[in-house]
């Protein structure tokens, strides 16, 4: 510290510190403190200020605290680079610390500590109860990729140096009757965290504020190592514009995109297998390349009677139902309506209309 001002007044039983004031190169933090001379000893506080910690970022923050060493009621706010709060106590006993209290996010998207905009805004509050070897919550969270309800979190495990051991972790969102649960481990390192995680899910859709393009009745995930993490999915998935299947997938995590290294099913009573990435970022560009087997397309349309066999790739921007894509046909066999079918081409998506090439 470079400088300190202060203004105290001592009695027998208390100190007064009505006028305290820190400076330094990183910040300055301003505000006042008493002590009272009881046991546990009382504290009560009211503090602000600016800092520049490390990280490089400055923080502008409040804090208060009232009560004793036992049960000392706190109140922190940020209001930058982020707006976080926390309102509680912090109880000490002879099981340890525990921190209770009621965490509050605005429009909280992970910046400045990941890039903006990786990550869609999301307010809320969530109840914690943290001590040093366990943690559990109990929150309600908000987000325009949720759509027009929230979304429900409950949660807890035991900490164990830098790793958090997941004993159940429950999302779900009642408008759709969504639900994901997961359980495993998280290991603090630098950088990113590394993961062992694995749980399932009912009833979930994509997009999930708007109308689904995709639709997954149940499914199951295992997510594991440092980013770019693996993972490996079992799952049943459908659309308005997609026949149901019940596949296997496995691939990668990136920062900012998700990639299929393989992917098989059973789909239209025959067999589906390919790849593909997704950019969540940006226009989220996405592509796919397919090899179907021995695929029934009465499952389509009753009128189409035949099964065929079809290789292609496909690319486009978005996921919506009005999204820009492009498919191309590398190889079609097989029949229809009883006679032999072949052909190649492509067919491309714009606003609606479909353009087919060479068909």
């Amino acid at each position: 510290l470079e400088e300190i001002e202060a203004t105290v007044d001592v009695t027998r039983w208390r100190i007064d510190v009505p006028r305290l004031v820190l400076r330094d190169a990183a910040g300055e933090v301003a505000g006042a403190i008493t002590l009272r001379a009881s046991l546990p000893l009382g504290i009560r506080s009211a503090l602000e200020g600016r800092w520049r910690l490390p990280d490089g970022h400055e923080y502008r923050f409040t804090g208060s605290t009232r009560g004793k060493l036992d049960r000392l009621g706190v109140a922190l706010g940020l209001s930058e680079p982020a707006r976080l709060s926390f309102v509680g106590n912090l109880l000490v006993g002879a099981g340890g610390t525990r921190a209770v209290g009621t965490l509050r996010a605005e429009e909280f998207d992970g910046s400045p500590w990941l890039p903006a905009g990786r990550l869609p805004p999301i307010s809320g509050s969530i109840a914690l109860d943290a001590g040093r070897n366990a943690i559990g919550l109990d929150g309600t969270v908000s987000s325009s990729i949720f759509g027009a309800g929230p979304l429900r979190l409950q949660g807890g495990g035991r900490i164990d140096g830098r790793v958090l051991e997941i004993a159940g972790l429950r999302a779900w969102l009642p408008r759709l009757a969504s639900e994901l649960i997961a359980w495993g481990e998280v290991e603090l390192v630098d950088g990113a965290p590394r993961l062992a995680l694995q749980g399932e899910w009912t009833a979930l859709q994509w997009p999930l504020a708007e109308s689904a393009v995709v639709e997954s009745t149940s499914g199951s995930f295992l997510l594991e190592g440092g980013l770019p993490y693996r993972y490996r999915l079992q799952a049943s998935a459908r659309g308005p514009q997609l026949p149901s299947a019940v596949f296997d997938a496995d691939g990668t995590i990136e920062q900012s995109a998700v990639v299929v290294d393989s992917i098989s099913g059973k789909v239209l009573d025959g067999e589906l297998r390919g790849s593909g990435r997704l950019d969540w970022s940006g226009e989220q560009r996405w592509n796919v390349a397919i090899d179907g087997r021995d695929l029934d397309l009465s499952k389509l349309r009753a009128d189409l009677q035949g099964r065929v066999n079809i290789a292609g790739q496909a690319e486009g921007y978005g996921l919506s139902a009005d999204g820009r894509w492009t498919a191309r046909i590398d190889r079609l066999s097989g029949t229809l309506l009883g006679r032999p079918l072949t052909g190649r081409g492509s067919i491309a998506h714009r606003a609606g209309a479909y353009d087919l090439d060479r068909i």
